[in-house]
């Protein structure tokens, strides 16, 4: 069963739980590359998060106002 077949809020669920996995993945990092780079790393992927919840958000609600019409 893929995340599109289930519902938008096991979908978000989902998306928060890729997300910590990459930040556990990538937290020993900034022991190399310095905590200021990593907290822009932090910043720039919430940016990334924001705007995919964003886009996914708006694509579902005009899939609902289309009657189920991919746009």
């Amino acid at each position: 069963m893929s995340l599109l077949d289930s519902n938008w809020i096991y979908t978000i669920m989902h998306l928060n739980i890729y997300f910590h996995i990459y930040f556990i993945l990538i937290f020993p990092v900034y022991v190399i590359i310095g905590y200021d780079q990593y907290l822009m790393i932090l910043h720039n992927a919430q940016i990334v998060e924001e705007y995919l919840l964003r886009v996914y958000f708006t694509r579902s609600i005009k899939i609902t106002y289309l009657g189920g019409v991919d746009v």
